[in-house]
């Protein structure tokens, strides 16, 4: 049983898992349905690949700042525990667009997503870092498998019954559910905030061999690792070329605008 592995961690590996389970929340909530509330304020199709494609962008080239964000703040805790309750802040903004900005809806969306996004991205290698430190080698697979296992179990709980209010709330009251999905997400993120404030952070350990990212792109087709990583960014890139228009294609085209429990279960399934 999942709970009798759980029981044998040390408390701050316990914090992890629960910080993952209420990070689950944004997962399955806002980062699953900000495209179908795209299309709701009105979004065109090159808005949506402007709105998906431009934050990975940017966070693209933000991540190889990440250590620099720690020459500031020095502790990762402290780091990532201020990008994560940006980040939370971003969602709940993007919860009340439709009540404070009557229009210009989806510029205001795009704009704050972005941030939000791009902040977020930025703690990804701090996050890392933090959690190669804590985890134990030997036990690093069983720990990330039963994490990533109860996480699932959220995000498909979350985008289930999201999809279910969505589909069978009255027209009228469309708009009041997906901003309840927002600020949830938003409370789940900020709840994440505060357990990674009371995690322990060991003393990070500089490496004096780090290599360069330009040595790196020149250094690519030498070794496994190299192979390994164009095959992971050639995927990205076709995921990313397609991803944000399935959405759109299953919404607009196919017409599950009037079924997000339908779209809910597709999304949930690939």
């Amino acid at each position: 049983m999942l709970t009798e592995e759980i029981k044998k961690y040390p408390p701050t590996l316990k914090l992890t898992i629960v910080e993952g389970m209420f990070t689950s929340l944004m997962t399955g909530g806002a980062a699953t349905f900000i495209i179908p509330f795209a299309l709701f304020l009105g979004a065109t199709s090159q808005e949506i690949g402007f709105l998906v494609a431009f934050p990975a962008l940017i966070a693209a080239f933000t991540q190889l700042g990440s250590l620099k964000i720690l020459e500031v703040y020095k502790k990762r805790r402290t780091a990532l525990t201020s990008m994560v309750l940006l980040q939370s802040i971003s969602w709940l903004v993007i919860g009340l667009i439709p009540f404070f900005f009557k229009t210009d809806q989806v510029l205001a969306l795009t704009i704050i997503y972005i941030v939000g996004q791009v902040i977020g991205s930025m703690g990804s290698p701090i996050w890392q870092s933090w959690m190669s430190s804590l985890v134990p080698r030997e036990i690093i697979g069983e720990y990330f498998g039963i994490r990533n296992a109860l996480t699932g179990i959220i995000v498909f709980v979350t985008m289930l019954l999201s999809g279910i209010a969505l589909k069978f709330v009255e027209p009228s009251y469309t708009l009041y559910i997906f901003s309840a999905i927002f600020i949830i997400s938003f409370f789940g993120r900020f709840i994440a905030s505060i357990i990674f404030s009371k995690t322990q952070d060991p003393e990070l350990i500089p490496e004096k061999d780090s290599t360069h990212f330009i040595n790196f792109i020149t250094q690519l087709r030498k070794d496994n690792f190299g192979y390994f990583v164009l095959f992971g960014s050639l995927m990205t890139f076709g995921i990313a070329l397609i991803g944000p228009f399935f959405s759109v294609y299953l919404l607009e085209e196919i017409g599950l605008k009037n079924d997000y429990l339908t779209y809910t279960l597709i999304i949930a399934a690939t």
